[in-house]
């Protein structure tokens, strides 16, 4: 456990509460009447939804929120709940905050029981307008804030034994991407890593883990470039005052043809009680998902190296994690490889475009190591997540604009273990940090499909022969495909990790009719259909 949790918020909370046997480790739902939950983001939308509901139950609920002016509102909207309600500001990004935000809730109300991790902004754009700012703020409240939730909570109530549940918000935006949602969706996607490596680890301990994925609801979330913290003021993404105006109008008409938040908050409650893996609230993103199975089962049956005439020639190598196979893979095939310094990397975080010659047109190589194994416990893995996450958006933010601005430019190849397809909960670093650049590099593709750069994830596992590894690499580079498997990601591997979403997809109503193809879609229908980009000429 966390030293300054237990000592901020208390020993005798550790212990307080129920304990359950072993055999009986979830005998009912955490949402229990007289039980207390945590809901960040509570203030609005959804998750004034799922308070309104918790609070129907009997709970106690503590509303936190950054805005006091949804704290307001929250206030006088809930107070016939009286003294069962907490409202409390919390920055989710500051740590310090999370533990002062558990400490108040042990003294109002003891033990958390349900965690909701709700809190999300909806600032959207492409990656290569994306400046360091537009980085950090997205993925400092809807990543990092679920993961220091995560770390502040989970191991009290992991040490009381008395079971629990937590319930993270991704997004449709974390199982498919759009051509102006990169860095959302490497957020998002990184969620479901998050909550797909705890249910497996908690499952023995009473503890459900829900992960919910709103496609449209009735929330203002898009209007949340109105408040951008003066921090995060230098963005490539916020435009004049008339267009954010118009493109908040046009989220705000869209969305008003979504889901009810209090509807969403009822799903949300039922999936506590039902130890639901996943809630959905639209049936009609199920297309989209599907193209993108379809699309890693064509990789996966082209996952034999094609026998080709290879011609090494020079490539540019960024290693954010350490030395990979990739690296001494490509070396052997004969290539010239030129290793990116990560210590310049770090120096121009803040100013990616000094990265590197933009004039330099060779392929670049992004090759991710596996981290240590290890579970949720593991000491600082989020950190390092982050940090690595960090680099890789310097990486591609300042190389990869001068390679598609060249006729001859060079792909991107992103090299890594296949935890970012098949989240490993003994590996949970390695899960959570690849499935976030999957959902980077998707998105990276989705923004370039017009140009028909190569940008390809190539995917791979320690008993891969670095000879078979470097030609893909290779082929990669050449060809251009989505996605570069390994023979051993099988259409049944493959299956396994779409067919609970599809399974849950199904059983849910279309609230909202999103097409099935266009800038969520196009990528993934055009390899699943093995089809090239039209000409934008």
């Amino acid at each position: 456990m966390d030293d300054e949790v237990r000592h901020r918020v208390g020993a005798g909370e550790v212990s307080r509460g129920r304990q359950l046997r072993s055999a009986d480790m979830r005998p009912h739902s955490a949402a229990m009447p007289g039980n207390t939950a945590i809901i960040t983001g509570g203030a609005s939308g959804i998750g004034l939804g799922i308070a309104e509901a918790l609070l129907d139950r009997g709970m106690n609920v503590v509303v936190a929120d950054v805005r006091d002016d949804h704290l307001a509102h929250a206030q006088d909207h809930l107070r016939r709940h009286g003294s069962r309600l907490m409202p409390r500001r919390l920055d989710v990004t500051d740590r310090h905050a999370w533990l002062d935000a558990v400490e108040a809730t042990g003294d109002r109300f003891g033990a958390v029981d349900v965690l909701c991790l709700n809190a999300g902004i909806g600032v959207l754009g492409t990656i290569l307008r994306s400046r360091p700012a537009d980085w950090e703020w997205l993925m400092g409240v809807n990543l990092e804030g679920v993961t220091h939730g995560l770390e502040t909570v989970l191991p009290l109530m992991r040490a009381r034994g008395a079971g629990g549940h937590v319930v993270a918000t991704s997004s449709a935006g974390g199982l498919m991407v759009a051509s102006d949602g990169g860095v959302y969706s490497a957020a998002k996607f990184g969620v479901i890593a998050v909550m797909d490596c705890l249910r497996t680890e908690l499952s023995a301990e009473g503890i459900g883990v829900t992960t919910l994925c709103p496609a449209g609801v009735n929330t203002n979330i898009h209007d949340h470039e109105t408040m951008r913290p003066a921090a995060y003021r230098d963005s490539g993404l916020r435009g004049d005052d008339i267009e954010r105006a118009k493109a908040q109008q046009a989220a705000r008409e869209m969305l008003s043809k979504g889901a009810d938040p209090r509807d969403v908050g009822k799903r949300v409650l039922d999936a506590i009680d039902e130890d639901a893996p996943m809630v959905f609230t639209d049936g009609g993103i199920a297309p989209v998902v599907t193209m993108r199975r379809d699309a890693l089962m064509r990789a996966a049956r082209l996952a034999a190296p094609v026998r080709k005439t290879l011609r090494p020639g020079r490539i540019v190598l960024a290693e954010p994690v350490g030395e990979t196979r990739a690296g001494r893979a490509l070396m052997a095939l004969g290539c010239q490889v030129d290793v990116l310094d990560m210590k310049v990397v770090d120096t121009v975080m803040k100013e990616p475009e000094r990265l590197g010659d933009p004039s330099d047109a060779a392929p670049l190589v992004l090759a991710i190591a596996p981290q240590s194994p290890g579970g949720s416990r593991s000491v600082d893995w989020t950190a390092q997540v982050h940090q690595v996450l960090r680099r890789c958006f310097t990486i591609i933010r300042g190389l990869v604009p001068g390679r598609i601005a060249s006729s001859g430019g060079g792909g991107l190849a992103v090299v890594l273990p296949t935890t970012a397809l098949f989240a490993d909960s003994a590996r949970c670093a390695d899960s959570v940090l690849g499935r976030s650049l999957v959902g980077l590099i998707e998105g990276l593709r989705a923004e370039l499909l017009a140009r028909r750069s190569a940008v390809t994830l190539v995917l791979t596992h320690e008993g891969e022969e670095e000879a078979v590894l470097a030609k893909r690499i290779h082929d990669a580079l050449r060809d251009g495909p989505l996605y570069s498997l390994p023979s051993s990601a099988t259409d049944e591997r493959v299956a396994s990790v779409f067919d609970p979403w599809l399974e849950a997809l199904a059983r849910t109503p279309s609230d909202v009719a999103l097409p099935p193809l266009g800038p969520m879609g196009e990528v993934y229908r055009l390899e699943a259909e093995d089809m090239k980009a039209p000409d934008p000429s």
